[in-house]
């Protein structure tokens, strides 16, 4: 979606600043940047890309609007050259990445679910951040960072919830899709 106008992607499709990828209860999207990350945008997601900027410099970066739902999100060069100019922004919090494939998760108040509303985010591997309120905590591989609120601090959950535990990825050698999760 983009300037209230909607599009079907077909296979190839660009995808560009300023656009909404949206998927239904059973869409998915896989997307190839142009840094070569890879973003697995999960069934019932919003996410906004609000910059991209790839040229090799420092002015490289990626900024991310998560907006509902989940996407998994493999770094690609801007992430591993410059991990400070690649994040992910939600309703409650920000995501910073360093060089990692991680999985983010907005859960919605009026959302239907077992679990509270706000920002989730597990690392497959290596280290991300959420920072909300006047804190900020490191996420490291096979934990589950959690913020409820933008004036609340973030802590690390005890158990990965269940809705990380299976699903589709995309690998980070070949970026083909897999049935279940790592």
């Amino acid at each position: 979606q983009s300037n209230r106008r909607s599009r079907l992607l077909s296979t190839g499709d660009p995808v560009c600043v300023g656009e909404t990828i949206v998927t239904s209860h059973s869409g998915m999207v896989q997307i190839r940047m142009l840094d070569d990350g890879l973003i697995s945008v999960r069934p019932q997601t919003q996410i906004k890309v609000e910059k991209f900027a790839f040229s090799g410099t420092n002015k490289d970066g990626s900024l991310l609007a998560l907006l509902k739902g989940t996407c998994r999100i493999i770094t690609g060069k801007i992430g591993k050259r410059y991990p400070q100019n690649d994040l992910i922004k939600t309703p409650t919090v920000l995501i910073g990445i360093r060089g990692t494939d991680h999985e983010a998760t907005v859960i919605l108040p009026e959302d239907i679910g077992n679990y509270p509303s706000g920002t989730y985010d597990k690392v497959n591997q290596g280290i991300t951040f959420i920072r909300a309120g006047n804190g900020e905590i490191d996420i490291h591989p096979n934990q589950v960072g959690y913020a409820a609120s933008t004036g609340e601090l973030p802590t690390i959950l005890k158990d990965i919830p269940v809705f990380y535990i299976s699903g589709p990825f995309v690998d980070q050698e070949t970026g083909l899709s897999n049935k279940a999760n790592k």
